[in-house]
């Protein structure tokens, strides 16, 4: 093999004929010229640059949706809640428990009348709405967002403490609206076998 230039197809058949040893050997020293002229930074720069235009291509759609908002969500979205500090326990309350369950009554009435989706016969608008007072329960986002929108401690144990009362609101209104609406339901329709009062 030759050592001055680049492998070509002659000097890799040579090689390859070359006892394991004799291969290894060849391998490290130009590995080691590659190294000493800066060549194997260089090389090492392309491979790298060449997975992540791959990497960037093998992303999931919701990948590239989440890279796409993510700057969205840092500097306009949150930004957005840190001027509610003020009044962020009642916001915070008003949201839970009574935003959620307007939309969800809401947009669940329209899909219904749109013909987007059906009711299920079982299932009672009272019911439905009864149900969408369950959305309030929302710890999880609701924390999430008040960690990245509030650095002080006292404002962020108001969101927290604000958060907590206005799920738990949320989950006994809900509650007590679906075994109210159950209830009517239960005595609207008798169970199968049991004698009517008429």
């Amino acid at each position: 093999m030759r050592d001055d230039g680049p492998w070509d197809v002659e000097s890799l058949q040579e090689e390859i004929e070359r006892p394991l040893g004799v291969q290894v050997r060849n391998l490290f020293q130009r590995f080691t010229r590659l190294q000493a002229s800066g060549g194997l930074l260089l090389l090492a720069s392309i491979v790298f640059f060449a997975a992540l235009a791959i990497a960037e291509r093998l992303q999931t759609p919701a990948q590239r949706l989440e890279h796409a908002l993510t700057p969205w969500a840092t500097f306009v979205v949150l930004p957005l809640f840190a001027p509610a500090n003020a009044g962020v326990a009642l916001g915070t309350l008003a949201g839970l428990v009574v935003g959620k369950p307007l939309g969800v009554s809401l947009f669940a009435w329209l899909a219904v009348r749109l013909k987007l989706a059906e009711m299920p016969e079982s299932v009672s608008p009272r019911q439905l709405f009864s149900a969408s007072w369950l959305a309030g329960i929302g710890f999880t986002m609701s924390l999430f967002l008040a960690n990245a929108a509030f650095e002080g401690d006292v404002a962020l144990q108001a969101v927290k403490l604000s958060v907590l009362l206005a799920s738990s609101l949320a989950g006994v209104v809900g509650a007590t609206f679906l075994w109210l609406t159950s209830a009517e339901l239960r005595a609207a329709t008798p169970l199968a076998g049991t004698p009517s009062a008429s």
